[in-house]
């Protein structure tokens, strides 16, 4: 049923007065090389929405010689609205509401404007893939959770954020958030945001709303927002929870049928990824009963981040003492010794358990071998709930490697840095962008050097001195790449011969000469 209904996959705009509309509809080239308000020029298309275009563009204020090119997303009102007086106003409602935003995980707006009747958004520029495309690229069986769990806390967390400021997104779907290239995650257009507790024009079409704009995708809006209810958190709530259970699976919960047409007792079945643990938090979130369903996401990040946490190792350790408790006052006087022995051996795991619970930084690397097998709970919430240190320690060990004034980076050490930090954290994100990024940089500095080498041999440059020598250059490659062999070609051989030969009869024809 997912191909069925494509268009509630798409932010429905309601009614416009038609008073207020143009008939002519934008040329969505005729920004490209133009400079809007004679600082942002205009490179290229890169989105489009239901009433603006969104633009990439240079600030020319900004540019200087240490900063060459300072690329922002311009967000222009389409020309259709561009003479409606409540289109404009919500384009200024959208900046004053987000610049308040001010979150790792949410797109920065930066200021609104005007330009001969153009009226725009400048914001945050961010290029790399959408969770739409991260979800189709897991198809069929979903996101194995340990991956998952990432992006659903970061998600999680920007929306608490927002929230906690009184403002609505009203229209998540996984193609509102994007990551960028260090494997963040960015919420992407609070511009259709409403607010908890100030009533704005971004309504839902409804019978009693003619005349206002606003917008949401059906497949992700709860019931209550399709039949033009007021904004609410539990919006976002269910809209999360949709996505949420589409990573986990690679399937809508609902298989993308608007929730308003659903009976209310339709119910949403667990993806096979989805812990047993956090599914009870997300079928409440994603509860077509707005009264059965929780108002905020904080249940679901507390849930989330509280899987791998030392806290679970504490909870078994106790299970066994109250088990061996039991045994006690249930045994017979003959076993109390051996029970005691029991009891006690149990309470020494528990302190210890308790000791290995109270490590912290990114000293525990050095520590977790000292953890027996059988806790790798513990090994891995310990890991979990030092993350951010440990992950610091790697960046600034791979920094001070190349601290020196060498003339290239110590590429090797440096990926055996991150290859050992993503040995402990292999779901990574970050680590394996960091890690994409020296390999292609060392590939390109190959690239250059053997191309240069190629060159010389090719033109028979055998004289070459200094750095452009090819003594120097064969050099430089086992210095940026220790396992690089350069290989000559049949030609470059054919080449040298000819010069050889060419060489010994000019030694014969000066020797003939004396």
């Amino acid at each position: 049923m997912s191909g069925v209904n494509s268009s509630n996959d798409k932010t429905q705009i309601a009614s416009l007065d038609s008073k207020l509309r143009t008939s002519k509809a934008i040329n969505k080239l005729n920004l490209i090389g133009k400079k809007v308000s004679d600082r942002y020029l205009v490179e290229e298309l890169i989105g489009q929405g239901g009433m603006c275009y969104i633009y990439r563009a240079r600030d020319l204020f900004l540019e200087s010689a240490s900063r060459p090119e300072v690329f922002v997303a311009i967000k222009v009102l389409l020309e259709e609205f561009s003479h409606s007086e409540e289109a404009i106003s919500l384009l200024k409602d959208e900046t004053t509401k987000t610049q308040q935003l001010s979150h790792p995980n949410i797109v920065k707006v930066y200021s609104a404007g005007s330009d001969n009747g153009l009226h725009y958004v400048t914001m945050e520029l961010v290029e790399g893939e959408t969770l739409e495309q991260i979800i189709k690229r897991n198809k069929p069986s979903g996101m194995v959770f340990k991956k998952a769990n990432v992006i659903l806390n970061q998600l999680a967390d920007a929306l608490i954020y927002a929230h906690s400021r009184g403002v609505i997104h009203n229209d998540l779907k996984p193609s509102n958030i994007i990551f960028d290239s260090n494997g963040s995650l960015k919420v992407l257009d609070f511009g259709i945001a409403k607010h908890k507790t100030i009533e704005d024009a971004y309504a839902v079409k409804s019978e009693s709303s003619l005349g206002t704009v606003g917008g949401y995708t059906p497949t992700y809006a709860s019931p209550e927002q399709l039949k033009g209810a007021a904004a609410s958190v539990k919006d976002d709530v269910f809209s999360y929870a949709c996505i949420a259970l589409e990573l986990l699976s690679s399937k809508h919960p609902y298989n993308r049928v608007a929730a308003d047409t659903l009976p209310k007792d339709t119910s949403a079945k667990r993806p096979s990824n989805c812990p047993l643990w956090l599914w009870g938090t997300l079928n409440k979130a994603i509860s077509l009963d707005a009264a059965k369903r929780t108002d905020s996401l904080k249940p679901v990040l507390d849930k989330l981040q509280s899987n791998f946490k030392p806290a679970i190792a504490l909870a078994a350790s106790t299970v066994v003492l109250a088990l061996l408790a039991g045994q006690y006052y249930l045994s017979n006087t003959n076993n109390i010794k051996q029970l005691e022995a029991k009891l006690d051996n149990a309470k020494a795991i528990n302190q210890q358990v308790e000791t290995w619970m109270s490590w912290n930084g990114p000293e525990i690397l050095n520590k977790l071998a000292e953890i027996p097998p059988q806790y790798e709970v513990l090994k891995q919430g310990l890991l979990r709930s030092n993350q951010a240190n440990i992950l610091q320690r790697f960046d600034y060990r791979a920094n001070q490697i190349n601290t020196s004034a060498n003339k290239f980076k110590d590429f090797d050490e440096t990926i055996n840095v991150y290859s050992k930090a993503l040995e402990y954290y292999p779901d990574s994100e970050k680590l394996s962008v960091q890690l994409e990024s020296i390999l292609r940089e060392r590939q390109s500095i190959i690239s250059d050097i053997t191309s240069r080498i190629d060159l010389l041999l090719e033109q028979s440059r055998y004289s070459e001195l200094d750095n452009n020598s090819i003594p120097q250059l064969i050099n430089d490659l086992s210095v940026v790449d220790s396992t690089y062999v350069y290989r000559p070609s049949e030609v470059h051989f054919d080449n040298y011969k000819l010069a050889l030969d060419k060489a010994i009869e000019d030694i014969k024809g000066l020797i003939r000469s004396l």
